[in-house]
């Protein structure tokens, strides 16, 4: 899509290695144009994806105004060097107030990280089930199930999220083992938590029921 758009700026800032041949060819306004058109929200998405490691550290303590391995509950445990290696090969994705970010029925391939603005979780006929803000892990439980997501995933505040894709857990377990299964200790121990947190709830209305 950034080939399509002649962002060859965009393609610079975040070190693609496409970035040479984005040069080499010749813009074509009318494609650009066409794109823009036919795809208006795609045209208008920002997504920022092969920063290096250290640069991509820098963006996230930016975002979330903290060293992330104080401010996102996926990453404790792990050591400054092992988060950064982790998110060697993560996106970031900005979307803005209204959008969805995941629906009912879609398949669970990605999880997210908040790293600014703010979500609510809504059932099938749109009630609210919970909201997140920056720090949050969301979309674990699909993710980690390789099932439907149960709810809609719709942004409240223009947000940013980091996306943990299954390809980027496929890559990372090759050279870091150790590392990627603290992860996925940590996203079992949120989805735990959240399962726990879920069960109390229902278990408090029904006694109020009698």
């Amino acid at each position: 899509m950034v080939l399509v758009m002649d962002d060859v700026a965009h393609m610079h800032s975040i070190n693609s290695p496409f970035t040479a041949l984005a040069m080499l060819k010749t813009p074509d306004q009318s494609v650009v144009g066409w794109f823009a058109s036919k795809f208006p929200e795609a045209a208008g998405r920002k997504v920022k994806a092969l920063r290096d490691e250290q640069k991509m550290w820098e963006y996230l303590t930016h975002q979330l105004h903290q060293n992330p391995l104080h401010g996102v509950r996926l990453f404790e445990e792990l050591s400054y060097d092992e988060a950064r290696r982790f998110l060697k090969n993560a996106s970031t994705l900005a979307l803005r107030a209204g959008e969805r970010l995941a629906r009912t029925g879609d398949m669970g391939d990605e999880a997210f990280v908040l790293l600014s603005g703010n979500i609510e979780i809504r059932g099938r006929h749109g009630s609210i089930l919970t909201r997140f803000a920056k720090g949050a892990v969301v979309g674990e439980m699909a993710y980690l199930a390789a099932t439907p997501r149960s709810a809609d995933i719709v942004i409240t505040r223009d947000t940013e999220v980091l996306v943990l894709t299954k390809d980027m857990f496929r890559k990372t377990i090759e050279r870091e083992p150790s590392v990627v299964s603290k992860v996925l200790l940590n996203l079992n121990l949120i989805l735990s938590e959240r399962l726990l947190a879920t069960t109390d709830q229902l278990s408090a209305h029904t006694t109020q029921g009698f």
